[in-house]
């Protein structure tokens, strides 16, 4: 059975060999593009931590940084190995969502100069949590449509890993797909409030969780799961 990935980056082997191992057969199926903003000279030293929920905003911070930061509040497994060299507050047990960050943010106490680094349009649940005089915004890249030649998506499996992909397929397709997997709770969210069912969601959103609990096709529920009871 297909499994249709919709995040930007390549899926990793270490996702894809073991997904396959199990019968799935792995698609990337991307229907956005980053784009990087010029934002001027930033002078990371003026700040006492950087905030990171993205991937995208990794990256921008590896191209425009030199080899020394402050420590970094940093969401997911998979955006803190990016930033390995660096020191990260919580990389023994990263946080797996921005909620869950600011809430461990809170519990050791906020530092006085904090720079969050974001897209253009990530929720606002960094600013709402810190304080306003403690906190910095900085949109440092922003997402567009790929345009498609032909449709990619046939049967099987879509792993929807953010809410404006639920919008991109049904405007691509204008049908959901057969089966829905789910990275998460904002785009579980998403996907109700389409009225489509959920089939699949993993414990955590970091993707080597999905490559661990997700069954075989042989051993797969088709049945939608009951969100409230997945503690969305």
């Amino acid at each position: 059975m297909h499994l249709y990935f919709t995040q930007m980056d390549p899926i990793p082997n270490a996702v894809s060999v073991p997904l396959e191992a199990k019968g799935w057969t792995c698609v990337h199926m991307p229907f956005r593009e980053v784009v990087f903003l010029e934002t001027g000279a930033v002078d990371f030293g003026d700040y006492d931590c950087i905030i990171l929920t993205s991937k995208q905003a990794a990256h921008w911070l590896l191209q425009n940084a030199g080899d020394t930061l402050p420590p970094l509040a940093v969401v997911g497994g998979a955006t803190t190995a990016l930033l390995k060299k660096f020191h990260c507050l919580f990389k023994d047990n990263p946080p797996p969502s921005a909620q869950d960050l600011v809430e461990r943010l809170a519990e050791r106490g906020f530092s006085r100069r904090n720079l969050f680094l974001r897209g253009v349009h990530a929720r606002d649940t960094v600013e709402k949590g810190l304080p306003h005089d403690q906190l910095q915004s900085l949109v440092v890249y922003d997402t567009q449509k790929i345009k498609k030649s032909k449709p990619i998506y046939g049967s099987g499996m879509v792993y929807f890993q953010a809410p404006s992909t639920v919008a991109d397929f049904w405007e691509t397709y204008r049908k959901p797909p057969k089966l829905i997997g789910v990275i998460g709770e904002t785009t579980a969210g998403a996907i109700m409030a389409r009225g489509w069912p959920v089939h699949f969601k993993a414990g955590r959103p970091e993707l080597t969780f999905l490559a661990e609990q997700l069954p075989s096709p042989e051993d797969f529920n088709l049945n939608p799961i009951d969100i409230k009871k997945e503690s969305i």
